[in-house]
């Protein structure tokens, strides 16, 4: 759940309008698809979701939630419908993995690629989601695949087709801009591979095609919305690009005026503007990301190497490391060694681009984009087990994998490896959406219907505000802020009510010190909902000491 009420009603005013100023700090690719059989199959609803003059700030969100307050039946049969259309990303995730790492490698690699993708935590459990990053992890996939094809001589249509996939990958998430300068290297490295050498310009017509179809294809996702528009015209709103103190609500330009302004953007006006939200929102938001049982302000170098280390299957993990050592030291004969190449170019940069962002730590599923290199890294293992005793361990540690992936499917979000005891270990190892994405609100439902007589009750779980009603949450209070600066008697939806009764709290908010609910940490509660709520009965004695938490009681939790 999470944001996905925002992608929802982003994707379906895009249609309506061909306006992209809702979410725009994602492109609008993997959301048009997701919403094109809910425009085709819903009445279209009138709305004013523009009409508000609002630039600082983030209108997806609170339309979103009105969707959702005024009309839930109908917006989860949209949400139903949207992640409906988003099967086809691992579908076709399972077919390029495949194709990829057959020609790396051969068949067999390419079976246990395409097994390891299909029955992984993190794409069970993304896979229909509406945010974009299996769609983008596909798009990589799709990028390498044409990409392995460049080489000399000079190929219009070859070209072509690598700057329309990246150019599509680009509509999908804006991370993979980075792929570009990738691109721009490994296409005279090709060259330079096949002995043609710098004197011919074969390879700097490859790189102009590339980019010329490229910037066709983004163009034309965003309908040519807004371009040409001068760079002294655009009204930012980050700091860095309106010249402004962070604390001043004003939109401007640090290029009005001096002769950059007078340049025309060649790109999508709201492709510029949504990098600028983005930018605002590091600014605003104070996130504070936590790491194996620290939190520190400044987030961590190591966030997304933990992620991979705690959420991927003991089984698959193995296979990625006796990979990484085949093909380090030439133990395997590869057929294709070029696209392998490609891919971990690809991948590490990627990796790397996100690691050093650790103002990103505090929304782990950014990853997912490196996922495609260490399949096939994984893929290259299976030619270490050529005889029939290695073909028994290869299969185990697959079936593991395989197995993993069909027993947890329902708790795929929450999944976390035996290497910390599972999912009631690794919550107390990451933080927020690696534990709870919102994935329970239908067992939260199911239990406030099915214990009409516990209350008042009172709802604490994670998200963008908005009503759950259509999930069957029927509570006295619900309260999506983890900070102290709300009062937890000041609940942002519903009436007040007394500490004293029924609380159901993600276990997010439990293991936030700036929670009032964190301490209710090492309470036993009365039960448990899926991997990522615990229900707890607050007595007299209990409530006093909620109460009496104050922001001034945790001097020193941030470093």
């Amino acid at each position: 759940m999470w944001d996905e009420p925002g992608h929802l009603v982003a994707g379906i005013e895009h249609w309506r309008t061909q306006d992209f100023r809702l979410y725009s700090v994602n492109p609008p690719l993997a959301r048009l698809w997701a919403t094109l059989p809910v425009v085709l199959t819903q009445p279209t609803q009138s709305s004013d979701l523009l009409d508000s003059d609002a630039p600082f700030k983030r209108l997806e969100f609170s339309k979103g939630a009105e969707y959702f307050d005024r009309q839930p039946e109908l917006a989860l049969r949209a949400l139903q419908i949207a992640r409906l259309a988003n099967l086809v990303w691992p579908l076709l995730g399972t077919v390029l993995i495949d194709v990829m790492a057959c020609r790396c490698f051969g068949t067999w690699a390419g079976v246990t690629a395409a097994m390891l993708w299909a029955f992984c935590p993190l794409v069970i459990g993304h896979g229909v989601l509406l945010p974009p990053d299996i769609a983008a992890a596909v798009m990589v996939m799709a990028v390498g695949l044409i990409g392995a094809t460049i080489a000399a001589p000079f190929v219009v249509w070859c070209a072509a087709s690598v700057g329309l996939v990246l150019g599509a990958a680009i509509l999908t998430k804006t991370t993979l801009m980075v792929l570009y300068p990738v691109l721009c290297i490994w296409i005279p490295g090709r060259w330079l591979q096949g002995n043609e050498g710098w004197r011919r310009v074969g390879w700097i017509k490859e790189i102009l095609v590339m980019s010329v179809a490229m910037w066709f294809v983004i163009n034309s996702g965003y309908g040519w919305e807004g371009f040409g528009t001068r760079l002294g015209d655009f009204e930012f709103i980050s700091s860095r690009l309106n010249g402004n103190d962070v604390r001043t609500v004003q939109p401007g330009n640090v290029f009005e005026g001096t002769m950059m302004g007078f340049v025309p953007v060649v790109f999508p006006k709201n492709l510029i503007l949504g990098i600028d939200t983005q930018y605002r929102d590091f600014e605003i938001n104070f996130f504070y990301p936590y790491l194996l049982g620290r939190w520190h302000r400044e987030g961590f170098f190591t966030f997304y190497f933990w992620y991979f280390v705690l959420k991927l299957p003991i089984g698959f993990l193995a296979l990625v490391g006796i990979g990484g050592i085949a093909v380090v030291f030439r133990l395997i004969e590869m057929r294709d060694r070029s696209m392998l190449v490609l891919m971990t170019l690809m991948g590490s940069i990627l990796f790397v681009f996100l690691s050093w962002r650790t103002d990103l730590n505090y929304c782990q599923r950014y990853a997912i984009v490196c996922l495609p290199m260490l399949l096939l890294y994984a893929a290259a293992a299976s030619l270490m087990f050529q005889a029939k005793f290695d073909r028994v361990v290869l299969w185990l540690l697959i079936g593991t994998t395989v197995g993993i992936g069909v027993w947890k499917s329902t708790h795929a979000l929450s999944y976390y490896n035996g290497l910390v005891g599972g999912p009631e270990g690794g919550r107390y190892c990451l933080h927020g959406n690696a534990t709870d994405w919102g994935q329970d609100a239908i067992r939260i439902g199911g239990w406030c219907a099915s214990h009409p007589e516990r209350r008042p009750l009172a709802v604490a779980t994670v998200g963008y505000p908005t009503s759950l009603k259509a999930f069957g949450v029927e509570a006295d209070s619900l309260r999506f802020e983890i900070d102290l600066q709300v009062s937890w008697k000041e609940p942002v939806r519903g009436k007040k009510v007394s500490p004293v009764g029924w609380h159901i709290v993600s276990f997010v908010h439990l293991l936030d010190p700036r929670s009032p609910y964190h301490a209710l940490l090492h309470q036993t509660p009365t039960e448990t909902l899926g991997w990522t709520h615990q229900v707890f009965f607050v007595d007299d004695q209990q409530a006093a000491r909620l109460s009496g938490r104050s922001e001034t009681s945790l001097p020193g939790v941030f470093p």
